[in-house]
């Protein structure tokens, strides 16, 4: 870390963390394929693009082939990006959270809402009831007499049914 000036007041705690990194983050540590010269800031951007788009990461394996293996999108990246390119402020630590719903909650209930619509349309319709089906389980065509209650004798008197015979 550079050693601070004696010209340049020291901050207090948090706003020395900061004013260090945004100092490191100026310095130009590589160059593109152009020449020009890439920050540490340049190179952490890219880092979060390529998290909240989902990238190819080439390697190579135990045999020394080399292999791709890919990266899904990052729903944190995507919502870091989000809020900054909205202007959103960055959260502190000393920040309540607000009852506010985030890019990843709008994008999951979304999603959400899709696959449960999907499902539905694949389920098909539900089945209908024919008209000619009996709307008491056990009542048939054959037995109208039977339904609730057939078979059970309930008779205070414990005079027998008659079958009808």
């Amino acid at each position: 870390m550079p050693a601070t000036s004696v010209s340049q007041p020291r901050a207090p705690g948090r706003a020395r963390l900061t004013a260090a990194l945004r100092e490191l983050a100026v310095q130009a540590i590589s160059c593109d394929d152009e020449g020009n010269a890439l920050t540490r800031a340049d190179v952490l951007a890219q880092l979060i693009w390529d998290q909240a788009l989902g990238y190819i990461e080439k390697s190579l394996d135990d045999h020394g082939n080399a292999i791709k293996i890919p990266h899904a999108p990052a729903p944190w990246a995507q919502t870091f990006l989000y809020d900054r390119i909205e202007g959103k402020p960055a959260p502190t630590s000393g920040e309540e959270k607000t009852d506010a719903i985030t890019a990843t909650d709008r994008v999951r209930e979304s999603f959400v809402a899709i696959t449960n619509a999907a499902a539905r349309v694949a389920q098909g319709p539900p089945p209908r009831k024919s008209r000619s089906e009996p709307a008491v389980v056990g009542v048939t065509k054959e037995d109208p007499g039977a339904g609730a209650g057939a078979g059970c004798d309930n008779r205070r008197d414990g005079s027998e049914r008659s079958s009808g015979n």
